[in-house]
């Protein structure tokens, strides 16, 4: 595997765990080269077929809604590649709606990267098993390795 043509995958929801995860990610370019693209899953719900009915007032909220949370993703995104990746390493961003798990593994096949840096929460018990794990479903699913930060 060419270590400098490696392009590293990190999804971000700007908790400290996936920080972490960036700063790994980071580390191990600085190490073996290669360049970092940093993932985003917005959490905006789509609507459906049903709620094209809704008063032109409505839809218009919340388009203005989705584009004001679509820009302050993007924000955050970006200040993350700025302030935790050195300016002489290559970054993109990249921002997909959905649901977590599966656009990390859309992104991770569509991409064309060779490695992916994940943080993980730690959660266990009754709070892993009503919040899932976002972590746990690409690890099970992936065919690209992903290393865990914790």
């Amino acid at each position: 595997m060419d270590f400098h043509k490696l392009d590293l995958l990190v999804p971000v929801d700007f908790s400290e765990g996936s920080k972490r995860a960036v700063r790994a990610a980071v580390g191990f370019v600085r190490a073996a080269g290669g360049t970092i693209t940093l993932l985003h899953v917005g959490g905006m719900p789509h609507l459906a077929a049903s709620d094209l009915s809704m008063s032109t007032a409505a839809l218009q909220a919340y388009m203005t809604y989705a584009d004001e949370l679509r820009d302050k993703q993007r924000h955050a995104l970006d200040k993350i590649a700025r302030e935790e990746i050195p300016a002489e390493m290559e970054v993109h961003t990249v921002l997909r709606d959905g649901r977590p798990s599966d656009e990390i593994l859309a992104q991770a096949e569509e991409g064309g990267h060779g490695l992916i840096f994940m943080g993980t929460h730690g959660r266990t018990g009754l709070q892993r098993l009503w919040m899932g794990s976002v972590t746990e479903n690409v690890l099970r699913k992936c065919a690209l390795p992903v290393m865990t930060i914790r």
